[in-house]
C-alpha cells in the first residue's frame, strides 16, 4: 500500500509562480474557457432582462387593468421559473467550467456535457461541502474558516479524481493537511491580483467614463450605466474562470508532492459527519426561527388591520 507523506515533502512553489502558471494554463485554454464562460454569462443576462421585464410588467398600467388575481399567478408562476432556470444554468455553467479548466483543451461540446453529467455530483459535493463548514462556523468561527480553506479543492477532485461527495472533502483535506498556511497564502496572493486588476479595470472602464457622463451630459445621467453594465458582463466571463485556474494550478502542485493511501483520511471522517450534522441541525433551526418570525409578523399586522375596522 502507497503511504501518505507528510514528512520530507517539496515545498508549494511561492505565490508569485503560482499565479503565472495559472496565467499560462488560462491563456493555453483561453478559447475553451472563454467560449463556455461567456455562453452561461449571456445566458445569466438573458435571465435578469426577463425577471426585470416581470417586474416592470407587474406594475404596469395594463396589468393593473387586468383580472389582479390571475395576473398575479401568472406573473409569479413565469418569475419562478426564471429565477429556477437561472439557478440551473448557474451552476450547469460552473461545472462546465470547471470541466474546461481542468482539462487540456477541452472541446465546447464536452465540456457542456462533462458539466450536464456533472451536475447533481457537484450540487451534492457543495451541500456536504458548505454544511461541513457551516456546521463549523456555527460552533467556533475559526474551525469554520480553517475547514473551508482545507476543502476547498472538493469540486476539482469531482473532475480530476472523480471523487464525491464526502470522500472529495476528506481527500482534499489530506492533500492540504500539514500546509493550510503554504495553501492560503499562495491563494490569497493569487486573490489579491485578481481583484487589483479587477479594480484598475473599473476605474479605467467605469470610472473615468462615469465622470465624463457626469460632467459633460448632467441631463442623461442613465447613461452611466451602460460602462457599469458592460464592466459586470465582461467581469463575469473572467473572474470566476481566473480563481478556477488559480486554485486548479495549486491542487495540480499538492497532488504533485503529496501520494495518499488509499484509506487515507478513513479516521477523520467522524468529525466531518460531526460537523455537518450540526450544520444541518443549525440550518433547521434557524429556517424554523425564521418562518417563526414571519408567522408572528404577520400575526401581528392582521391583528393590527382587524382592529383599525
Amino acid at each position: 500500500m502507497t503511504h501518505s507523506t507528510y514528512g520530507d515533502e517539496q515545498q508549494l512553489p511561492y505565490g508569485k509562480e503560482i499565479w503565472a502558471q495559472a496565467k499560462e494554463h488560462f491563456t493555453r485554454n483561453a478559447k475553451e474557457i472563454l467560449s463556455v464562460s461567456a455562453l452561461f454569462a449571456l445566458v445569466a443576462l438573458f435571465g435578469q432582462i426577463a425577471l426585470t421585464g416581470m417586474l416592470v410588467l407587474a406594475g404596469s398600467d395594463w396589468m393593473l387593468s387586468q383580472n389582479f388575481v390571475a395576473s398575479i399567478v401568472g406573473i409569479t408562476f413565469v418569475s419562478a421559473a426564471i429565477v429556477i432556470g437561472s439557478i440551473f444554468f448557474g451552476i450547469w455553467g460552473y461545472s462546465a467550467m470547471t470541466a474546461v479548466v481542468v482539462g487540456e483543451h477541452v472541446s465546447f461540446r464536452e465540456a457542456l456535457h462533462r458539466g450536464l453529467k456533472l451536475f447533481w455530483p457537484l450540487v451534492w459535493l457543495y451541500t456536504v461541502y458548505t454544511t461541513v463548514a457551516f456546521g463549523g462556523l456555527i460552533l467556533f468561527i475559526l474551525p469554520g474558516i480553517y475547514l473551508f480553506v482545507m476543502c476547498a479543492f472538493a469540486p476539482y477532485l469531482l473532475y480530476t479524481d472523480n471523487e464525491r461527495g464526502l470522500s472529495a472533502v476528506v481527500k482534499s483535506r489530506e492533500y492540504i493537511r500539514g500546509r493550510f498556511w503554504h495553501v492560503f497564502t499562495r491563494s490569497l496572493y493569487g486573490v489579491c491580483v485578481v481583484l487589483l486588476w479587477w479594480l484598475l479595470a473599473a476605474v479605467v472602464v467605469v470610472g473615468l467614463p462615469s465622470l465624463a457622463i457626469y460632467l459633460l451630459l448632467p441631463q442623461a445621467p442613465w447613461l452611466i450605466q451602460i460602462p457599469v453594465e458592460f464592466f459586470n458582463f465582461v467581469s463575469s466571463i473572467l473572474i470566476t474562470p481566473a480563481f478556477l485556474a488559480l486554485s486548479y494550478i495549486v491542487l495540480t502542485h499538492l497532488k504533485a508532492t503529496r501520494t495518499l493511501a488509499a484509506d487515507a483520511g478513513t479516521t477523520s471522517r467522524g468529525w466531518f459527519i460531526f460537523f455537518g450534522v450540526v450544520g444541518i441541525v443549525a440550518s433547521v433551526l434557524i429556517l424554523m426561527l425564521m418562518a417563526t418570525s414571519d408567522l408572528l409578523v404577520t400575526q401581528v399586522f392582521f391583528t393590527e388591520l382587524g382592529q383599525s375596522f
